[in-house]
């Protein structure tokens, strides 16, 4: 028989450590469902940002089977529920010992009087949780999450399978990577990561967020905090891996990948425009995919977002969801608000 019940006081979340970190070895499907990862998200962004923490739990018996964290952010007057780290984490699945499980404990969620307006991502068409969401939310945005599976593939095979137009861009790069004697491409799973590729990759991300006027994690206080802690602790659990490519001691460009199972997802990339005749973000890209293949990985897959570098990659995707659920009066003015605002955004990229 499952019990449901959402906690909300730290002492009960703290408690629940353990028992999170054993359900998520057996369940985890991305490490961003982690008790630790969403922690670390907790402490240096989202307690700066005035949310307020809460965890749907669900046990068999004195089990737990089910955990999905949820923060509550105020906006516009109103209570907003999202997941915890929705600005960052992409959770591929919830964590639940089975789907079917983790559509009945969004059906509770979404029965708590403690928000006005449910705001949920990462629902992936198909699902039962995307079959629920259909017949009580609003879906407002699609995305698609691109992956290349090379299991049992070598370096040759993997390059064999991409267009011949892909297939020169990646040679090209590489011979003129190679004619360079000061330039190379490096790598780590280990910590300490490099201080100077770490500063690269935060700092030309930022810039990349203000030139382009772009919302989210990069925007909030403690991300540079948010960024060194999650290194470590993936580094430490032998779930990361960073690449870069430098020339005369200089960063040109970084990647931070970050593994699970067997899969490694593509997290963060920043480049040097100026070295943009060596196409850094592209080529670092393609090592990281080479490594999770020679590594016996049996997916890249580069979580939600479909920019230009990975779609070259791949044309394999899967449909993720974003769906609006009002619960108050307050809720439906919010959404309708929200909706309208992004209609706006979208003819403006448009125009």
């Amino acid at each position: 028989m499952y019990r449901f019940s959402l906690l909300a006081s730290k002492t009960e979340i703290e408690a629940l450590a353990s028992e999170w970190r054993e359900l998520h070895r057996r369940c985890g499907a991305a490490p961003f469902t982690d008790y630790d990862w969403i922690m670390v998200w907790w402490r240096h962004i989202g307690s700066k940002m005035g949310a307020s923490l809460l965890v749907c739990v669900c046990r068999d018996e004195d089990r737990l089977v089910g955990v999905i964290p949820l923060c509550l952010v105020r906006k516009g007057g109103g209570r907003i529920l999202k997941l915890a780290g929705h600005e960052v984490y992409y959770y591929r699945t919830f964590l639940a010992e089975n789907p079917e499980l983790a559509a009945e404990m969004w059906r509770y969620i979404l029965a708590c009087p403690c928000y006005d307006l449910a705001e949920v991502k990462n629902i992936h068409a198909g699902t039962a949780e995307d079959a629920f969401f259909q017949r009580c939310g609003t879906r407002i945005e699609e995305s698609i999450v691109y992956h290349v599976e090379h299991i049992g593939l070598s370096r040759d095979e993997l390059l064999s399978i991409h267009s011949g137009n892909t297939q020169r861009r990646i040679r090209k790069a590489r011979k003129e990577i190679l004619a360079q004697p000061t330039m190379s491409v490096e790598h780590t799973c280990e910590y300490p990561a490099p201080e100077p590729v770490i500063q690269f990759l935060l700092e030309q991300k930022m810039k990349w967020v203000e030139a382009r006027g772009k919302r989210g994690v990069f925007r909030q206080k403690g991300v540079f905090d948010f960024y060194r802690e999650i290194i470590k602790l993936a580094a430490e659990s032998g779930k990361m891996l960073m690449y870069w490519m430098e020339r005369d001691g200089k960063i040109l460009g970084a990647s931070l990948n970050f593994i699970e199972g067997k899969v490694v997802y593509g997290h963060t990339l920043a480049i040097d425009r100026s070295a943009s005749r060596y196409r850094p973000g592209f080529y670092l890209s393609w090592e990281a995919i080479i490594w999770a293949a020679e590594h016996g990985y049996e997916e890249s897959n580069f979580s939600e977002g479909a920019e230009e570098y990975k779609t070259r990659f791949t044309k394999k995707g899967r449909i993720t969801h974003v769906y609006l659920y009002p619960r108050t009066l307050h809720g439906q003015i919010l959404s309708f608000l929200y909706r309208l605002v992004l209609r706006y955004r979208r003819s403006h990229e448009r125009g």
